[in-house]
């Protein structure tokens, strides 16, 4: 099988634009992208992380929950070529559960001169609910406003082309066949 020459198939594009114009972007415009299903994707899994914790009752699954948790967002976002919306996730994931978990703890009022030790072990786990609840709502808030708020980022909008109008990644296979060459040729663009 002779490759040679199979690049000429893809010499002369279909369109009246050349393949480098087709893939510049159009001076001056921008689209806004959004990117939150990947944050969505990666606070899945430190999802199931937490629920793995805690019906394992591990406490280095657990842990390891909290840094995918905070870290990884801000990662994503890293990623994406945006720092500033990365330390805002970072501040956001922190500030918001501990906050509210702060709050859900402070909510119980336990006095300290207890007559029954059952009831001041349960005033205790009263708060340690209450706390809980308050950090799992904070991790929702938290998630919730970084993906519909701080996930998008702005692209160069693309000048349509054969394919450009659905996707800028594009690949083509194709078979060459001539009296002198059979093979497949294979082109990307991405």
């Amino acid at each position: 099988m002779m490759l040679a020459g199979a690049t000429n198939a893809f010499a002369e594009p279909r369109s009246d634009t050349s393949v480098a114009e087709r893939q510049e972007p159009a001076p001056g415009r921008v689209e806004r992208s959004w990117y939150g299903w990947q944050v969505l994707a990666v606070d899945g899994a430190a999802t199931g992380l937490f629920i793995t914790a805690a019906a394992s009752r591990s406490r280095p699954v657990f842990t390891s929950g909290i840094f995918v948790y905070a870290l990884s967002a801000p990662a994503v976002h890293a990623f994406h070529a945006r720092p500033w919306p990365g330390v805002g996730s970072l501040a956001l994931r922190v500030v918001a559960p501990g906050l509210l978990g702060l709050i859900g703890y402070a909510t119980v009022s336990c006095r300290s001169d207890y007559a029954d030790e059952a009831q001041g072990a349960e005033c205790t786990d009263t708060r340690r609910t209450r706390g809980t609840l308050g950090l799992i709502v904070g991790g929702v808030i938290a998630t919730t406003v970084d993906a519909s708020l701080l996930a998008f980022e702005l692209r160069p909008v693309r000048r349509a082309g054969l394919v450009d109008e659905i996707s800028p990644y594009n690949v083509a296979v194709m078979p060459v066949l001539s009296p002198s060459t059979l093979g497949v040729a294979a082109r990307a663009t991405f």
